[in-house]
């Protein structure tokens, strides 16, 4: 039987996912606003929206078919890789930023 994680875990994770989700959202606004014409926006607004959507659904229906150990799991795997991918991003802008730099 295994055991659910505590409220100090889950909340720790959901601080985690919402930095991760939040550096995503900047990530795509800003890719999107600099390199898709404006007049192709809504479209490109629009397939960002439906992506989203369907790992959402995605997501809900594997937890349902596997069950919610097998959803957590998924969550903090996802939600821990898209961070560490943000802080290696930061990173590595900041180390190219510095050898620019004369």
């Amino acid at each position: 039987m295994s055991q659910e994680p505590g409220f100090t875990t889950i909340m720790v994770l959901f601080a985690a996912g919402g930095v991760g989700n939040g550096a995503f959202n900047a990530l795509t606004n800003r890719v999107i606003l600099s390199s898709v014409p404006e007049h192709q926006q809504g479209r490109a607004w629009a397939g960002f929206r439906w992506v989203v959507y369907v790992c959402l659904l995605s997501g809900y229906a594997l937890g349902a078919a596997l069950g919610p150990q097998y959803a957590l799991h998924l969550m903090t795997y996802g939600g821990s890789a898209l961070v560490l991918c943000a802080v290696a991003n930061i990173v590595g802008r900041v180390v190219l930023a510095r050898r620019r730099t004369p």
